[in-house]
């Protein structure tokens, strides 16, 4: 009876252990559908959806469905299209997050497409090798990988506002010849961002990125003074920032607001009046009292109004009262 026990306790314990191999294994195999191979997975910020793997179809114009079996489209897999050289125009849906490495890579008749509004990473060599004049970036876009555009055929580059990262050769071997203006919210340009020839003297930057003498990338800097003692930071170290004084009272002379900022860095931390560089400023009211890009607050007549202060990588603020008298 003992023995009879046992054997019914191992086949239970085997059958449990391939059901639940199954049920971990389900989601991971390739699926397909008439035009898309894909798979059902988590992305890197834990939402669920479909991860579209390869493209098997043989259409010029790709629309890329916003949902197959009822879940989301939130990503285009490494080499997903790549070496199609059929494809001439790709649409995507508003679900996409990211579009991962050499994606649309060599796909040199891909002429138009039409990017995800969601989309926040594009990969290294997404699109390089792609016959590309134009692109619209969407406004929630953080990262463009290295060699995302390499050698595609771009003759204007505008890029979005809430942009951080510009890596290596992102744009090199393009064909622009107008002005390039970096947004306040970035934090790096890699090496040769726009190109190891391209005139970059057309690249507008925001005055915080510094040029760095190992591997020539641009660096979002801050500049703190504490105590005599002045230290420069990565901006992307800076975790609070606030007003010095949080009412200021004027007559006749112009007065300098500063900023207090609190920085903690891998090595070091810090607290300190911090460099009008990487801020920006505005007036509620100019016709009271004006303010310049370096925080001089001009008295013009009596009244009250409120001077807002911006952090230009992040875009965290505050506001302080200034009273004209």
């Amino acid at each position: 009876m003992k023995n009879l026990n046992k054997l019914v306790i191992f086949a239970m314990t085997i059958m449990l252990m391939v059901t639940s191999s199954l049920n971990v294994n389900a989601e991971s195999v390739s699926l397909k559908d008439k035009n898309f191979e894909y798979s059902i997975d988590k992305n890197t910020e834990g939402t669920k959806g479909i991860f579209i793997t390869k493209y098997i179809g043989s259409d010029k114009k790709v629309t890329i469905p916003d949902a197959i079996d009822g879940k989301k489209v939130i990503e285009i897999g490494e080499r997903a299209f790549s070496n199609n050289k059929n494809i001439e125009e790709i649409s995507m849906p508003n679900g996409v997050v990211r579009i991962c490495e050499m994606a649309f890579s060599d796909c040199t008749n891909l002429k138009s497409v039409n990017l995800s509004k969601s989309l926040k990473y594009i990969d290294d060599s997404a699109f390089a090798d792609t016959a590309m004049k134009k692109i619209k970036f969407p406004k929630k876009l953080i990262t463009i990988g290295v060699g995302a555009f390499q050698n595609t055929k771009l003759e204007t580059i505008k890029l979005p506002e809430n942009l951080k990262y510009i890596n290596s050769f992102a744009f090199e071997g393009n064909s622009v010849t107008g002005k390039i203006k970096v947004p306040d919210s970035v934090l790096k340009v890699g090496k040769d961002a726009f190109g190891s020839n391209f005139n970059y003297k057309k690249v507008v930057m925001p005055s915080y990125l510094k040029i760095t003498s190992f591997k020539k990338n641009y660096v979002a800097m801050a500049t703190v003074t504490s105590k005599k003692k002045t230290k420069d930071y990565e901006a992307i170290y800076i975790k609070k920032i606030k007003a010095k004084t949080k009412k200021i009272t004027l007559k006749k002379k112009s007065k300098k607001l500063q900023t207090i900022a609190y920085v903690k860095g891998l090595k070091s931390s810090m607290t300190g009046i911090l460099k009008n560089n990487i801020l920006k400023y505005s007036s509620s009211n100019p016709k009271v009292v004006k303010v310049t890009s370096k925080g001089i607050l001009k008295p013009v007549k009596k009244g009250t109004a409120k001077v807002k202060v911006t952090l230009r990588t992040t875009k965290a603020s505050f506001k302080v009262k200034v009273v004209v008298k």
